[in-house]
Formats: C-alpha cells, structure tokens, sequence
C-alpha cells in the first residue's frame, strides 16, 4: 500500500510540473510579448498622431490666412414659390 501512494504522489508532482512547464509559463511568456508589442504599437501611433497634427496646424494657419483675399459679398434673397 505505501508503493502505491508514493507512485500516486510522484505522479501527481509529474503532472502538477507538467502543467506548469507546459500551460502556465508559456502563457505567462506570452502575456508578456503581446504587452510589448502592444506598447511599440501605442507609440508608433503616438509618433504618427504627432506627425499628423503639426501637419494639420500648419495647413490650418495657411488655410486661415486665405480669407483675407475674399471678393464683394453678395447678398442672398430668397425666392418663394407661387405654385
């Protein structure tokens, strides 16, 4: 009866281990690459919004200083329908 309660207990140390080795650290691996990439990936898009708004200022102050070459303004009527 004692042989087979130490083979029991190895055996359930074997497979606490196995899942360990197998399910637990590589989950843990992996947890840890996607937050890597998923912080390259946030500052890239940060390096990118970067770029596109003082892209977007600097068209906006030229599109700003366009109105001053306006011509005559010309009033608007508007025109009912006798029908």
């Amino acid at each position: 009866m004692n042989l087979f309660r130490v083979l029991a207990k190895i055996f359930l140390i074997y497979l606490a281990y196995k899942v360990v080795v197998d399910f637990i650290i590589p989950t843990f691996r992996s947890v840890g690459q996607l937050k890597g990439q998923m912080k390259n990936m946030q500052e890239r898009m940060d390096a990118q919004s970067g770029d596109r708004s003082t892209g977007t200022s600097a068209s906006s102050s030229q599109k700003q200083s366009a109105p001053e070459n306006v011509g005559e303004y010309i009033e608007f009527e508007e025109v009912k329908n006798t029908d």
